[in-house]
């Protein structure tokens, strides 16, 4: 648990190995880690946890340290972080367990924070950015929220804070000025805001679940019952829809799309489908 490793793709040689629990005193969360791993150029980013070395800077060619940071001292949560270009600076932005954090990319230095204690603090989505503004989604008791970066990304205003729709690790999609995301917990709506103002728009049955978006329509994929639907973002009604079958256990995947084809896994089976007519029976 918790390997970061570079391996040379054509022989399989392992260049450099380390583990974030017994080589950087790391804290893996409930469930285990679960973030991707960032690279920028030479860098490469993890977030061991912890109390010391929370979130570490390593160079991707020799795994040798290039910054460690303490950042809020606590266990790392289920998101892969994110890293912005803003006004000359990079920004590592992601979460740990309790708090919304930003960091210098290039030289760990915390720049600020934000602390959010819910009754499941379990922030597995990758934030979305869009022209100096941030959009994060986690459970219930955090909700989702638009924040606006400084221009030179040292601070972080909230512009709105939306408690009642709760996302754990579906994602969301912002199309112009709206965000699409599947409402959290037990709800089987998908939720349709405004971007600008947070305010919902509409809603839609679709079952709580995944959202992904190509070729000018939205893909759900639900956790409770694995039904797939296509919607229109546009008209915002469904086009067609079926449920998975085959495989085993939780519905939790995020499918994927390539060449017309979308692919789902589910359990022990991976499963692919022929959507080049932008159709779903």
């Amino acid at each position: 648990m918790g390997d970061i490793s570079c391996m040379n793709i054509e022989n399989g040689e392992i260049i450099w190995a380390k583990n974030m629990l017994n080589d950087f005193h790391g804290k893996a969360p409930y469930f285990g880690y679960a973030q991707s791993l960032l690279i920028n150029d030479s860098i490469v980013y993890a977030m061991p946890g912890g109390a010391d070395t929370n979130i570490v800077a390593l160079n991707r060619f020799n795994g040798d340290i290039i910054w460690i940071s303490k950042a809020k001292g606590e266990n790392p949560a289920y998101n892969s972080p994110k890293l912005i270009d803003i006004g000359g600076n990079q920004i590592l932005v992601t979460y740990s367990k309790e708090n919304f954090i930003g960091m210098d990319a290039k030289t760990g230095k915390l720049l600020w924070s934000e602390s959010f204690i819910a009754k499941y603090p379990n922030h597995a989505n990758t934030i979305l950015y869009e022209d100096s503004s941030i959009f994060t989604a986690a459970p219930i008791g955090h909700g989702l929220l638009k924040y606006k970066l400084s221009d030179d990304g040292s601070e972080i205003t909230k512009i709105w804070h939306d408690t009642l729709i709760g996302n754990y690790f579906g994602g969301m999609i912002k199309l112009n000025d709206k965000i699409y995301t599947c409402a959290g917990g037990r709800s089987k709506y998908l939720i349709m805001l405004n971007a600008t103002t947070g305010k919902i728009k509409d809603s839609l049955v679709t079952g709580n679940g995944s959202i992904i978006y190509a070729d000018e329509m939205l893909y759900t994929y639900a956790h409770k019952n694995g039904k797939v639907c296509l919607i229109d973002p546009e008209t915002f009604e469904i086009k067609g829809n079926f449920k998975v079958k085959k495989g085993t256990k939780e519905h939790f995947s995020h499918p994927v799309i390539k060449n017309g084809v979308l692919y789902i896994r589910h359990g022990n089976a991976l499963l692919a489908y022929d959507i080049k007519n932008k159709k779903l029976a």
